[in-house]
């Protein structure tokens, strides 16, 4: 079995839409995904678990990715 590496394809300033698409389950698709960011001194990450299908993975970013997601820290719900 091999381990597929995901990398975030957000900016730091893209609309939340983008945020959370890039987030969206890699096997279903869903936007339903709990997401918890992770930060170590070389690395940043969000550990994601889908809420519809329970895949879970992780997703690497870079520091102006990982420095949206500590701000917001939450996506806000655009409705």
């Amino acid at each position: 079995m091999s381990v597929i590496t995901e990398t975030a394809t957000f900016r730091g300033d893209d609309d939340v839409c983008l945020v959370e698409a890039s987030l969206a389950c890699s096997v279903c698709l869903s936007g339903e995904v709990e997401w918890s960011l992770r930060t170590e001194e070389w690395d940043a990450g969000v550990d994601c678990r889908c809420e519809t299908c329970g895949h879970t993975r992780t997703v690497w970013l870079t520091g102006e990715q990982a420095l949206r997601l500590s701000l917001d820290r939450r996506p806000a719900d655009p409705t």
